[in-house]
């Protein structure tokens, strides 16, 4: 058994400096994937409508890729530049 003296001693907690950089790298890559897949997903949807399609349904079609793909696309874009643009050299 351990002297009482030697049971109480404690040494200072050493810590390391806290790194945020692998959990934004990690949500980074996330919120690409995440935008990607929701890119192609909607694509793949429309594509397959267009395929079924007849005239009067096309137009519907067009009108609503016109109207919701410009929208992922720039949440992509965004979402690509912060990735690729924000990574050290």
């Amino acid at each position: 058994m351990a002297p009482s003296s030697d049971l109480f001693k404690t040494e200072p907690l050493t810590s390391k400096s806290y790194d945020p950089e692998p959990l934004r790298e990690a949500i980074r890559g996330a919120v690409t994937i995440v935008a990607s897949v929701a890119f192609f997903i909607i694509i793949g949807v429309y594509l397959y409508e267009a395929g079924r399609a007849t005239d009067t349904t096309w137009l519907r079609i067009k009108e609503a890729m016109q109207s919701i793909l410009p929208a992922v696309t720039t949440v992509l874009g965004a979402a690509l530049g912060f990735y690729f643009g924000s990574q050290k050299r």
